[in-house]
């Protein structure tokens, strides 16, 4: 998991696909624990924007973190 999360924070945080995949591992990295959760949800936070599915990731990973 934690390869896979730090993949997708990888490269261009502007390119428009950052969004999806951030938010995407975001919420599993919140799940499953992991110690840099929290700047994660932070940078996914970044490049949601507009995105509507990305907005609802977050929310997710948000309640379930506590916040």
């Amino acid at each position: 998991m934690p390869v896979l999360v730090a993949r997708a924070f990888a490269g261009s945080p502007t390119a428009w696909p950052a969004a999806y995949a951030r938010a995407a591992a975001a919420e599993p990295s919140v799940m499953a624990g992991l110690p840099d959760a929290d700047r994660h949800l932070a940078s996914a936070a970044e490049t949601a924007g507009e995105n509507d599915w990305a907005a609802a990731c977050l929310a997710r990973a948000r309640a379930v973190a506590g916040e």
